[in-house]
């Protein structure tokens, strides 16, 4: 079932993931060491203090912009705010959060942070960031976590932390526009303090056993079906459901549509900053770590079984565009190469991620004229991910109840 590809990014220690990188890169600075090592908390580790997993399903229809497909794979995924202090909590790092509706007070918040010497978190409009390269139909739906290194002595820009190991440099003027395009966000900003005190081994193995035990509990007992694992199975239920208006072959009967959401599978994936495999693999990465803080049984079991799982999502997402279809195949490749170019290289590539998006854009409107697929073909293609995602649902429920109970 597994299909091998080359991974979409390099497996270092951050870079990943968006909100993790931030907060990692902003310990760092403050020289918070994990106790069992004596070096930077990995982002693996913070990830699974903060909860771990999570799920998702969600279908936006938005008026002026296209159908929207929003998988959520990380625990909290819908709330950072409440995943990164929830995180901090546990582990008994100090926080400073501003939220305020005042851009001048949002500007002073910012700038009192950097020149205590921190590296504050902002969250900000993802389509705001032009390094983005996300149409203006995008503006005001996405929240973006970022970190702020500093600003430019010479420009002004902002030096904006964003997975790259380079910063992003961004008009000052552009990213208060980001800041608070958002309404909800409040301008937002979450400054990392001094520990009194190092992280001691008893905090951190309580800090990954509350992880642990909070991430599978919702994974397994959510409070909607939009949410956890129950969500993967509704996306079971939706992906080739001929009778229902929300199925698939009714909601993305167009072909330029049925490509947007099957991009979205994938983007949900590999290339939103889940580290691949819908977060999976860095989890048991984590996992791993964690066996050698704690030391219960079963938690390098949990990490084989959710390796094993991470790979059953990649290749659910490489079926979603296959290699049949070129359109689709074009798609996913431009994906790939645009989550590495964006880790790697970072602001040198943006020459090279501006003609991506442009040749994006260029494809689904290709898309609007038909795709290369018979309606029996698609048929095959949709009840394919259903049977992989019921294969993985399964799955994830075995894995999460045995790490449930090797926690209890």
């Amino acid at each position: 079932m597994t299909v091998a590809e080359a991974p979409a990014r390099s497996t270092g220690r951050d870079g990943r993931h968006a909100d993790t990188t931030a907060l990692a890169r902003a310990l760092a600075a403050l020289h918070v060491q994990a106790p069992h090592t004596g070096q930077p908390l990995s982002e693996a580790m913070l990830l699974g203090v903060g909860g771990g997993l999570g799920g998702g399903y969600w279908l936006f229809e938005f008026t002026g912009a296209p159908k929207a497909l929003v998988l959520g794979a990380r625990h909290r995924w819908h709330q950072a705010h409440l995943f990164m202090s929830a995180l901090c909590e546990r582990l008994g790092l100090p926080l400073t959060v501003h939220e305020t509706a005042g851009a001048r007070s949002a500007e002073a918040h910012l700038s009192a942070a950097l020149a205590a010497g921190r590296r504050p978190i902002a969250w900000v409009d993802q389509a705001s960031l032009p390094y983005m390269s996300l149409g203006s139909q995008w503006e005001k739906f996405w929240i973006h976590i970022v970190g702020v290194r500093g600003v430019d002595a010479e420009t002004g820009a902002i030096l904006v932390d964003d997975r790259a190991a380079e910063p992003w440099p961004v008009p000052a003027g552009t990213f208060a526009h980001a800041r608070k395009a958002i309404t909800s966000n409040k301008h937002r900003l979450m400054v990392p303090e001094p520990l009194t005190t190092p992280l001691t081994l008893e905090q951190l193995q309580a800090a990954i056993l509350d992880g642990i035990r909070v991430g599978t509990d919702e994974l397994l007992h959510p409070p909607i079906k939009n949410f956890g694992l129950p969500a993967f199975g509704k996306f079971a239920d939706m992906v080739a459901n001929t009778r229902q208006k929300k199925g698939w072959p009714a909601v993305f009967a167009a072909p330029a549509e049925l490509l947007w959401a099957l991009g979205g599978v994938h983007h949900g994936i590999e290339t939103n900053g889940t580290g691949g495999g819908a977060f999976r693999p860095m989890y048991a990465e984590f996992l791993a770590e964690a066996a050698a803080v704690v030391r219960r049984p079963g938690l390098d079991e949990a990490a084989a079984a959710y390796r094993e799982i991470g790979a059953e999502w990649s290749a659910l997402a490489r079926t979603a565009l296959p290699d049949s279809e070129p359109l689709l195949r074009r798609t996913r490749e431009l994906a790939r190469e645009k989550d590495r170019l964006f880790v790697e290289e970072g602001p040198r590539a943006l020459e090279r991620l501006g003609a991506i998006a442009a040749e994006t854009t260029q494809i689904e409107e290709e898309a609007a004229g038909g795709l290369a697929l018979s309606a029996a073909e698609i048929t095959d293609l949709l009840q394919d991910l259903r049977v992989r995602l019921l294969a993985i649902v399964a799955a994830e429920e075995r894995a999460a109840t045995a790490l449930a109970a090797a926690v209890a």
